[in-house]
């Protein structure tokens, strides 16, 4: 990972994966899938946004698509696609 650090320098290095949560976000009808493996075209749960309780810890990344595997309410785990991923609360993540 690289990010522009203090005074425009660049800094690259590893962050502990629980260290990390994601926030989750929908672009147009309020509604998230809920993934069973780290693609589209695995089976899927809908959720609301109403349903959403805050952050949500990641337990697993995958780089190559851009998934993050969390914990849902009801205990199962289940990836997130890349587009309904938000890592800033204060903002609508437009743009993902």
């Amino acid at each position: 990972m690289e990010f522009e650090g203090v005074k425009g320098q660049y800094v690259a290095g590893w962050i502990q994966l629980e260290n990390t949560g994601v926030w989750l976000t929908c672009h147009s009808d309020k509604k998230i899938h809920l993934y069973e493996m780290p693609n589209v075209s695995s089976e899927f749960v809908t959720i609301s946004m109403d349903d959403i309780e805050g952050e949500y810890k990641v337990y697993d990344v995958d780089v190559s698509s851009g998934f993050v595997q969390i914990k849902w309410n009801n205990g199962k785990y289940y990836w997130v696609s890349q587009i309904n991923q938000c890592t800033n609360r204060f903002t609508t993540c437009t743009g993902n």
